[in-house]
């Protein structure tokens, strides 16, 4: 009771000292993470064992099933369709296909998978009584489906078909698919692993109106045909777990096949030469019967067919060709006349524009210097010029021969424009004649084109008839001639397929592949086991790399603290600090020395610290930090002071052999011991040891008081370091009161472990009251599971190993 009643003065005196902690402040936002492949690949470094055990266990249980298996065996025969077939017939016009096409392919392919096909292989093979085709449940009803099937024929039952392949089209009537061949007989067929559904109902419903539909679907699923690619072949596969069986069906395939296409063509031709020949008849009366036309209307028309032929082509009528020879000859004069005529007014047109004078320039004028008289006429004037103009520079204008030598040019020229005159007289009586002449062609092409278009009537009729008896003619003649080919060649039509490569006994089986099966089962299952180990990589959310800390908390990372395996003496477990004392250069030791150089050149202008190690909740290991980084700090000389600042569960004191009663942090505080009475010294660690005391009921009000604060400021005065060993940050916030009367705030994360919220969150409330965060600290790291798979963890291999065989040499 007095023990709590001591506390009441600070209670009552320092409630309005209690800490308030801001709900604003920055809290950090972690960098997006990119992409590293080093890290999937420790993922996959860590959880390798478990990845390979998976992978063999399933192919082990997968070879087992595979044995356990019916070996299936193969064979395969090899066909080739001729693209082409023989021009015995033109079959290209009886049946309208296309060989060369990719699609007549097909349908060879389709032909070869059709029920009507595989019929005629269990027909002939007899395979209704094959214990591959009969379930055993089917056995015991043998006999009764042998006397529902008939009389026993020669490859047993004989089954009513319908194989009249050309009539009923039975060759292109077949219903499995290609994917179905491919697939059929696989152990991996599912529909074989689930009968059920609508499809095995009607299947059902088949069998029972007739038991070999049953059989045939069997055989098509066993069967597989495919084209070669950019060949003529076909290869025809069957798969049975009889050798025997299987080679002997794959060739009977290809014998109904070929069977079958020439009774197809044979049928074809019969039928095609009876077609031609109704045909033919037919077009023999057309044919009598339009000639019949023709010449009645020559004959009532009184019209003489004279040969010849129209631009067309056709024969035409020789009157029609006659009058029009005359109509041309009579427009080619037409158009002479007429040029005539305007040659002869152009000609009269130039020399009445002269007005009755003779031009300087007669000879350019064709029309009049074409005349012979006017050309003597011009001589004789040039000369009696030359005359005049000689004389002229003898005599004067009276001399008697000037005078007589000018009359005589005179009268040349009068006589020369007497001439002219002449010469358009000429003129103007051809134009009169050229018109006349004209006129008259005129009236000769009028008359003969009024008799053309009778003509032309009577001839477009007759053009007509005789078209019909030329298309007649021709299609009579064109199936008269496929008649007698198709006649002259009805058995010898061949087939357009042929055996390239026969079946051969298989030696091996092909189902179930061992190999292959068991490498698939390996290769997935191993990547199933890598994709667990990423979701159970990706489901772990505590601490896996160093980059991971300072990535998520923005906080640099001091150090990484082995894990240390605790000993037990007596039943209790001894405090893993001490591995820093017994084993002063192991890992451990180490570490604590590692993150003891970051704190000192974090502070390296404060040559006192005081130290604050906290953590999100308890058992990280924190405690056993605190102890260990203030040995680490004594070896350097210095007066070092651990304070067990967890007021609510102290363990320190435990842990250094002292006494829980022993005055401690508590009864400093409240005044009710001294200074040299809290601390205590611990020889082994060669440090000083401030333990809890007596429990409070208040500790966050005790930590928040001004004489706790003026406790710290005296102890710093005393002391080079001083560690604080707080409580954790999730459930008090004891931590947040202590952070403002520190220098270094250090947070301990337990690796692999520790959530990362739950971190961020402890971290984010001192970062809001501005807490002097120095660093993280990873404690009880797994040594050997880091080397495995958490290479970005530890540098142990380099560092701390080295340092160990360093020791060891010592």
């Amino acid at each position: 009771m007095t023990d709590k009643n001591i506390y009441s003065p600070i209670i009552q005196n320092n409630i309005p000292q209690v800490l308030t902690i801001p709900h604003d402040g920055g809290g950090y936002q972690p960098e997006e993470e990119e992409f590293d492949l080093r890290r999937y690949w420790s993922v996959i470094r860590r959880h390798l064992w478990g990845i390979l055990g998976l992978a063999v266990s399933v192919s082990v249980l997968t070879l087992l099933i595979l044995l356990s298996m019916t070996p299936i065996f193969r064979a395969t025969a090899t066909l080739i369709v001729e693209p082409k077939e023989q021009k015995v017939v033109s079959v290209e016009e009886l049946y309208g296909v296309d060989t060369k096409s990719k699609e007549y392919y097909l349908t060879q392919v389709e032909i070869l998978k059709s029920r009507a096909i595989a019929r005629k292989v269990i027909e002939k093979l007899n395979l209704t009584s094959s214990p591959e085709f009969i379930d055993d449940d089917e056995e015991k009803d043998a006999g009764d489906r042998a006397e529902e099937m008939g009389p026993v024929g020669p490859y047993g039952p004989q089954i009513p078909t319908q194989m009249a392949v050309a009539k009923s089209g039975a060759l292109q009537e077949g219903t499995g698919s290609e994917d179905d061949s491919e697939t059929g007989g696989s152990w991996l067929d599912l529909g074989s692993w689930f009968p059920f559904g609508a499809s095995q109902s009607s299947a059902v419903d088949m069998a029972e109106r007739d038991p070999v539909d049953a059989v045939v679907d069997k055989f098509l699923k066993r069967l597989n045909v495919t084209g070669v690619r950019n060949t003529q072949l076909v290869q025809i596969s069957f798969d049975a777990a009889s050798p025997e069986l299987a080679m002997r069906v794959a060739n009977a395939v290809c014998d109904a096949y070929i069977d079958a296409n020439f009774e197809a063509r044979s049928e074809g031709t019969q039928l095609a030469s009876k077609w031609l020949a109704t045909r033919l008849e037919g077009l023999r009366q057309k044919l009598v019967e339009s000639e019949r036309r023709l010449q009645a209307y020559l004959e009532n028309q009184k019209l003489v067919d004279i040969a010849g032929a129209s631009s067309s082509g056709m024969p035409s009528s020789g009157v029609s060709s006659l009058s029009a020879s005359q109509l041309s000859d009579l427009n080619a004069k037409y158009i002479d006349a007429r040029k005539v005529r305007l040659e002869a007014e152009t000609l009269y047109s130039q020399i009445a524009s002269l007005g009755g004078q003779v031009p300087d320039n007669i000879e350019s004028m064709p029309a009049i210097y074409g005349d012979e008289t006017v050309r003597d006429l011009k001589q004789q004037e040039h000369e009696a010029l030359t005359r005049v103009n000689e004389l002229a520079s003898r005599y004067g204008a009276q001399h008697p021969e000037r005078v007589t030598a000018e009359t005589h040019l005179e009268s040349i020229r009068a006589a020369l424009k007497k001439q002219v005159a002449s010469v358009a007289g000429r003129l103007k009586q051809q134009i009169a004649a050229a018109y006349a002449n004209e006129n008259a062609l005129a009236g000769q092409i009028d008359s003969i084109k009024s008799e053309l278009q009778g003509i032309a009537r009577k001839e477009s009729v007759y053009r007509e008839l005789q078209r019909e008896v030329q298309s007649n003619r021709e299609l009579y003649e064109m199936f008269f001639k496929r008649l007698k080919e198709t006649s002259e060649a009805g058995d010898l039509q061949p087939s357009n397929a042929r055996v390239m490569d026969a079946a051969v006994l298989p030696k091996f089986p092909v189902k179930p592949n061992k190999k292959l099966g068991v490498a698939i089962a390996f290769v997935l299952s191993l990547m199933a086991g890598v994709g667990l180990a990423f979701l159970l990589d990706f489901m772990d959310k505590s601490f896996r790399s160093s980059e991971e800390v300072e990535q998520k908390l923005g906080l640099p990372l001091l150090g990484l603290v082995p894990l240390v395996v605790q000993k037990q003496k007596r039943g209790v477990k001894e405090d893993v600090s001490k591995a820093f004392l017994e084993d002063p250069r192991g890992m451990f030791a180490e570490s604590v020395r590692t993150i003891r150089t970051g704190i000192m050149l974090s502070a390296l202008d404060d040559p006192r610290m005081s130290i604050l190690v906290t953590s999100s909740v308890p058992g990280e290991g924190k405690s056993s930090i605190s102890m260990s980084l203030a040995y680490a700090l004594a070896q350097l000389n210095s007066r070092v002071l651990v304070v067990e600042a967890d007021l609510r569960r102290p363990n320190l004191a435990k842990r250094c052999g002292l006494s829980a009663k022993m005055p401690g942090l508590s009864n400093l505080v409240v005044q009710t011991a001294t200074l040299e009475e809290c601390i205590h010294h611990y020889d082994a660690g060669h440090i000083d040891l401030m333990p809890a005391g007596l429990i409070p009921p208040n500790p966050l009000e005790l930590l928040s008081s001004h004489r706790f604060a003026e406790a710290m400021a005296e102890l710093e005065s005393e002391y080079d370091a001083i560690i604080l060993d707080a409580p954790p940050m999730q459930p008090v916030s004891d931590a947040l009161a202590l952070s403002r009367l520190v220098r270094s705030v250090i947070y301990v994360i337990q690796a692999e472990k520790t959530p990362v919220h739950m971190a961020r969150s402890g971290i984010d409330r001192l970062r809001k009251v501005r807490a002097p965060l120095t660093g993280v600290v990873l404690s009880q790291l797994n040594i050997e599971k880091s080397r495995r798979g958490y290479s970005s963890y530890y540098y142990g291999d380099y560092y701390y190993g080295s340092y160990q065989q360093e020791g060891a040499h010592e």
